[in-house]
């Protein structure tokens, strides 16, 4: 039991607190964009409301499936694809969360099993859901990145050539304007200027 429980933390709680003291020491947080900021509160709402739903007994209407567990996963993906470990790691915390308070209510998960057994299903269910979708958020933040790093390099690769071919076309002085005003583009600059040194 320690294991699975020691496994399902080091999933659920390690990637939230590394990621948001990460976030805190660069300076990377930043208020969301109006759109971005609905879709995450309607993933917080989805991620409340399933769990309760799920292991809270709430599930007696026609057409739920017989493990209604399963409707943790759209939420569980939709939080891997959108925003990254970090929410998929937060989405099994607050599911492990809800499964604990509805089992001390009595809604005891997986409710066929004895109550140890069930405990044991109940982490390994979330390890199995977890794993897999904390690996592919991890592989699509990494291909943002790349594609991120490849945009930064074409945009240098087009500053450079239009620099060069400042010099090729017009006068040096007009060159060296337009080179200058390229650079402070590029790089976001307040000012940029040239420092001539004559010995």
């Amino acid at each position: 039991v320690r294991t699975f429980a020691n496994a399902l933390t080091e999933l659920s709680v390690v990637p939230v607190v590394v990621l948001g003291v990460r976030a805190v020491r660069r300076g990377d947080i930043e208020w969301p964009g109006r759109r971005r900021f609905i879709e995450a509160s309607l993933l917080v709402v989805g991620l409340l409301w399933a769990p309760i739903a799920v292991f809270g007994g709430d599930l007696s209407f026609p057409g739920v499936p017989p493990t209604p567990s399963v409707l943790l996963l759209p939420f569980y993906c939709w939080a891997a694809v959108r925003f990254g470990v970090g929410s998929v790691s937060g989405a099994l915390f607050v599911t492990a969360l809800v499964a604990s308070y509805e089992a001390q209510a009595g809604h005891r998960p997986f409710e066929v099993l004895p109550a140890p057994e069930s405990l044991i299903a109940l982490q390994l269910y979330l390890l199995i859901m977890g794993m897999p979708l904390t690996a592919l958020a991890g592989l699509l933040n990494e291909r943002r990145r790349g594609e991120t790093a490849l945009q930064e390099r074409l945009r240098f690769e087009g500053t450079l050539a239009s620099i060069s071919g400042a010099f090729v076309r017009q006068p040096l002085t007009v060159a060296f304007h337009e080179g200058l005003r390229d650079v402070g583009q590029f790089f976001d600059a307040d000012h940029v200027a040239l420092l001539q040194v004559t010995s």
